[in-house]
């Protein structure tokens, strides 16, 4: 194997460990505190988590999880699935992180109403700065997409360890039909 093979071959591995800690740190920006909210009844604030808020980015999480762990068994056609599942669920965290920016009630709403038994918001809710933080970590899961679906093209193809290999039932077939298995089929020489 060239210098060359082996350092592409190592740039999956350092793919796979950026793509999962993104996913970490994806899921790990969904369960802070993002809003805080008080009911028309007043009482005490409701602090509404991002995965309440919104839910998309810890499912988001999970299936960069996934596909950073597919990254490492996936052959080229994988690749440009991997590729696309991480600009698209970047995407989808960008818009739901911005979402909830805008529009803070409506992210709290359901879950001032489940804490107190009402529909409506007393004052203007706070956001945190975790819908930013995962703003920029939406951006670059679309960032690593990108440049996986670009540069992923010079890794070497897989090896075929995980392929089927011959049916062996079929040799036994042929042993018990009293045909030799070692032997090409009749007229496969012609």
């Amino acid at each position: 194997m060239s210098v060359a093979a082996s350092a592409r071959g190592r740039g999956r591995g350092r793919w796979v460990l950026v793509i999962l800690a993104l996913g970490l740190v994806t899921a790990g920006l969904s369960t802070p505190t993002w809003v805080v909210a008080t009911g028309v009844s007043g009482g005490a604030p409701v602090a509404v988590p991002g995965t309440v808020a919104a839910p998309q980015v810890l499912a988001v999480a999970l299936m960069v999880l996934a596909a950073g762990a597919a990254l490492a068994l996936v052959g080229r056609g994988g690749r440009w699935v991997v590729a696309f599942v991480l600009v698209a669920g970047g995407a989808l965290v960008v818009v739901t992180a911005v979402g909830v920016l805008l529009d803070p009630a409506g992210a709290a709403a359901d879950a001032v109403a489940a804490s107190t038994g009402l529909t409506g918001l007393s004052g203007v809710p706070e956001t945190s700065l975790w819908p930013w933080f995962t703003v920029v970590v939406g951006a670059a899961l679309v960032a690593c997409g990108a440049a996986l679906a670009r540069i992923g093209r010079s890794w070497p193809a897989t090896t075929r360890r995980h392929e089927r290999g011959p049916d062996v039932r079929s040799d036994w077939d042929a042993l018990s039909q009293g045909r030799d298995p070692s032997e090409p089929p009749d007229g496969a020489l012609d």
